[in-house]
């Protein structure tokens, strides 16, 4: 929610945040998920657009499948409609991708993303890129230089602060504003910020303001 108030300050006229990391398996998928579900709870109308066409998660985690994906949208053999898909508890708008090979995912690197999501922003209020690995590939940099805020998701003690440094360059090279690093699986017992290092509870002292 801390997260969720940062991204979202000032943008009363719709925004596109796209969730990045510097590796595979920093969490960037989950962190990505959970901010897009929570702006659609707050009466944002969102969409969770799955951008890392190489490695997709979000299908697996909400149990979809299909042909039909960001990626046949980018290549015009699908509608927008024909590909969205609303999670209906949450209110959360899903634009799924299936796993492609890189010539499909060179797609993100022309003309077609930015009408993808000229389509989006016309529709929805808040558009979340979970992108791929920006030092693994290109793709990444595409998207950040297409959002208006982009997030590195950084896990807790895994990343070498070499690549977390190199990962945080190419981000601030993007044209899209660089709105800063989430840690993520941080311990309660490390939580960096004042008063929640988890002593006499979750945390702290403002342990009567969370639920268990």
């Amino acid at each position: 929610r801390e997260l969720r108030a940062s991204l979202l300050a000032g943008t009363e006229e719709g925004v596109t945040l796209a969730v990045l990391s510097a590796g595979p398996g920093e969490g960037k998928s989950a962190l990505a998920a959970l901010l897009a579900e929570s702006c659609a709870r707050l009466g944002r109308r969102t969409v969770l657009v799955d951008a890392d066409l190489r490695a997709p998660a979000q299908a697996r985690r909400f149990g979809l499948s299909g042909e039909a994906d960001f990626g046949a949208l980018l290549e015009g053999r699908a509608t927008l409609d024909e590909v969205l898909w609303e999670a209906p508890e949450s209110g959360l708008f899903l634009l799924p991708a299936q796993a492609a090979p890189a010539r499909r995912a060179e797609a993100l690197a022309g003309p077609a993303l930015g009408d993808a999501l000229a389509a989006l922003r016309a529709r929805f209020e808040v558009v979340v890129l979970d992108g791929p690995p920006l030092l693994a590939v290109a793709d990444a940099r595409h998207l950040a230089e297409a959002a208006e805020r982009t997030v590195l998701a950084h896990r807790w003690a895994r990343t070498p602060r070499a690549e977390l440094r190199a990962a945080l360059a190419a981000m601030g090279g993007a044209r899209g504003r660089a709105a800063g690093v989430a840690l993520v699986g941080t311990p309660p017992a490390r939580d960096p910020r004042p008063g929640r290092d988890g002593r006499g509870g979750r945390y702290g002292r403002f342990a009567e303001y969370f639920e268990e």
